[in-house]
């Protein structure tokens, strides 16, 4: 086999990793096992100088900075592709234009003593929270949907019922590395610090919230707090708007140990729950009860919180029902149903909404699912989906007011119910800087600034003035394309003139000129100069949304016969139930590339540059196209097999990307005891 050998070092916050590529261009690969002819292989090794995880470091080295070095050499804007998202924008990925960061998703340590984790930052927070609690520890912020990566709550901002204590999910994340726009390796950190390690403070307050426009965060190290087994959740009725505000407000007042968790669900202007929750390690319900909310046969945690209003006591309603909840389904008891968009989905089926449905239909009914199908069928420009954020208030019963009076919100005028009510703690470092990272109002920081934290998490109970409330504006929009564009105008001219802000991973309607009178822009792309990312995309363009993408069918109008066959297309799109059919198949059928353009059924990208196989991996019972072990799959019979028919009939090379996990300098794996421990696989045109 003749094979071209390029050994290059790389340094990386004081540690240097020697790099051994063994580029292949013969046609048998008897490591493999694979008893076929294939035009080219590739093989990429790597022969470590240290130890642990600077594995990781080669990994992601070779296949992001590389990457991104071309990039920024070319003057080619380029997106971060997850494999999945949790955005209701309208996505599409070019191959040629992407770098893949889906690979990057292991947990690498957890640190009981220092109580943090290092990660990537493709891990999910179901991965996330398995991991960390086999510790007995647990992320102080864990955002409610469990397809949420860290590195998505870090660069796209994330709250959850808890961060009227902590804040935002990034403010547990003690550093980040990052690969900036020109292709460097920087470490950045909040405080400027860590470890004795000089790292980028600016960088840090930078790439939260900015949306992937400086650069990839390759690795984050989070801090943790000590879990409990079980949530006591706490239900509390409320009557109207202005008492569910205050009840917030009072339940987050309380002190750690007394109040861990905050939320409400208001199901309309005169009906409410208030659900506060403690960590506890006993059974606290009255009845001795555990209270599930992640089995198909449990009940979706909204229904069942409407269930608990009616049997709270009329005589005194001040008193709590109380239930114990295991932690891992109080973080995700929304998952099932996505709050209750789910309802909107029986709904649009004409299916009876009952417990036997919802049990039938629970595989298709869990967020991951339901985000694959809200893209394919193109749903997402049919519903509003927004979350705001509002000074904790008179604000926010103003805005909540609003939406009940404003046409288009809902199926009907009162129709946005039920609304999510979630409080969180805004902290004000000075120019530039917030707890809420890089894109939030400039009028966060024109009040007087607090201190930064500590290297702790600080968890006192915030003070009023530090508290803004969380809206889920969560319903159907108008019909039409130009009432569907007005409505949500209407509701950011709002947002802004209450001085709120909404979260930037939904649908965004403002001009150029009216998002950057509300952002520093002068701060962001300084900062964007200064790391070599002003050749990509700004934030506004990665979340604006288009002329036309409210269009039948989701799809824009092009110019001249495109934009006549799109409006055709849009009005077919538009016969029920296709769109609905459509979304639904392809979570069946459409594997994990439904984001990349050109994409094929069972898990395959199909695009000019080539194809990728989904294969099923046993360590970490995953399917992806990165399995845990090559040489593990080579001697896999089913697998092989899986892997000649492919080669054979899509006559495509095969380029293998390996990891040796041991470091030591033979190459090419020559037994069982020299596993790989990473590896992927690719069909390659």
């Amino acid at each position: 086999m003749d094979a071209e050998y390029v050994v290059e070092d790389v340094h990386l916050q004081q540690k240097t990793v020697k790099v051994t590529v063994i580029r292949a261009g013969g046609r048998w690969v008897p490591w493999l096992g694979i008893g076929a002819v294939v035009e080219r292989a590739v093989m990429v090794c790597y022969a470590a100088a240290a130890t642990g995880d600077d594995d990781r470091i080669i990994n992601y080295l070779l296949n992001c900075a590389a990457q991104v070095r071309r990039f920024h050499a070319n003057r080619t804007p380029f997106r971060i592709y997850h494999g999945a998202t949790n955005s209701t924008r309208a996505l599409a990925f070019q191959r040629d234009r992407l770098v893949d960061t889906s690979a990057l998703n292991r947990v690498l340590s957890v640190d009981e003593r220092a109580r943090t984790a290092l990660v990537e930052p493709n891990v999910p927070m179901d991965a996330l929270v398995a991991a960390t609690l086999r510790h007995g520890l647990v992320p102080p912020v864990v955002m409610e949907f469990p397809g949420i990566t860290v590195g998505g709550g870090f660069a796209g901002m994330g709250g959850e019922s808890s961060s009227f204590r902590y804040g935002m999910f990034h403010e547990a994340v003690r550093w980040v590395e990052v690969v900036v726009g020109d292709g460097r390796v920087l470490g950045a950190s909040a405080s400027g610090a860590a470890d004795g390690d000089g790292m980028a403070e600016d960088l840090f307050h930078g790439v939260a919230g900015s949306m992937g426009s400086l650069g990839i965060t390759t690795l984050l190290e989070l801090r943790l707090i000590e879990a409990r087994a079980f949530v006591e959740v706490s239900y509390r009725p409320v009557s109207s708007v202005h008492e569910a505000v205050e009840t917030v407000r009072s339940q987050a007042a309380h002190p750690p140990g007394e109040v861990d968790y905050v939320d409400a669900i208001l199901f309309s202007a005169e009906m409410g729950v208030v659900v506060s929750g403690r960590l506890t390690d006993a059974i606290t319900a009255r009845d001795g009860r555990i209270q599930r909310f992640s089995r198909a046969r449990d009940p979706w945690f909204y229904t069942h919180a409407h269930e608990r209003l009616s049997q709270s006591s009329p005589s005194d309603p001040a008193v709590p029902i109380i239930e114990t909840v295991p932690l891992t389904d109080y973080l995700f008891r929304y998952d099932r149903g996505a709050f209750w968009t789910g309802y909107y989905a029986f709904k649009y089926f004409r299916v009876p909404f009952t417990a036997l449905t919802r049990w039938l239909l629970d595989g298709f009914l869990h967020t991951r699912v339901m985000y694959h199908a809200l893209h394919r069928s193109g749903f997402a420009q049919k519903y509003i989906i927004q979350d705001l954020a509002l000074p904790h208030g008179a604000a926010t019963e103003e805005f909540l007011d609003f939406v009940q009076r404003e046409s288009g919100v809902g199926d009907r005028v009162g129709g946005c119910f039920p609304l999510w009510l979630c409080p969180l703690r805004l902290r004000r470092r000075g120019r530039g800087a917030t707890n809420f990272g890089s894109m939030h109002p400039r009028w966060m920081h024109s009040q007087t600034s607090h201190p930064p934290p500590s290297s702790s998490l600080s968890d006192e109970a915030p003070q009023p003035d530090d508290m803004l409330l969380n809206v889920g504006l969560w319903c159907p929009g108008p019909r039409t394309a130009d009432a569907f564009v007005k409505v949500n105008r209407a509701i950011e001219q709002k947002v802004s003139a209450l001085r709120g802000t909404k979260w930037l991973y939904a649908h965004t309607y403002y001009t150029e000129e009216e998002f950057w009178d509300i952002y520093d822009r002068q701060w962001y792309e300084g900062l964007r100069e200064k790391y070599g990312a002003s050749y990509l995309p700004d934030v506004y363009e990665r979340v604006r949304v288009g002329v036309g993408v409210g269009e039948d069918g989701a799809r824009n109008a092009r110019e001249g016969w495109r934009g006549v066959m799109g409006h055709v297309t849009g009005w077919v799109w538009g016969i029920w139930p296709l769109a609905g059919v459509y979304g639904v198949m392809s979570t069946m059928v459409g594997g994990r590339g439904y984001l990349v353009e050109g994409e094929r059924r069972g898990g395959k990208h199909d695009e000019d540059k080539g194809a990728v196989i989904s294969v099923h991996c046993a360590h970490c019972d995953m399917y992806s196209y990165c399995i845990c072990a090559v040489y593990q799959l080579g001697r896999t019979a089913a697998m092989t097999v899986l892997l000649m028919i492919v080669i054979i009939l899509k006559r495509r090379r095969i380029e293998v990307i390996a990891l040796n996990n041991y470091h030591n300098t033979s190459i090419v794996p020559q037994g069982p005891s020299n596993k790989l421990k990473y590896s992927g696989v690719k069909l390659v045109s």
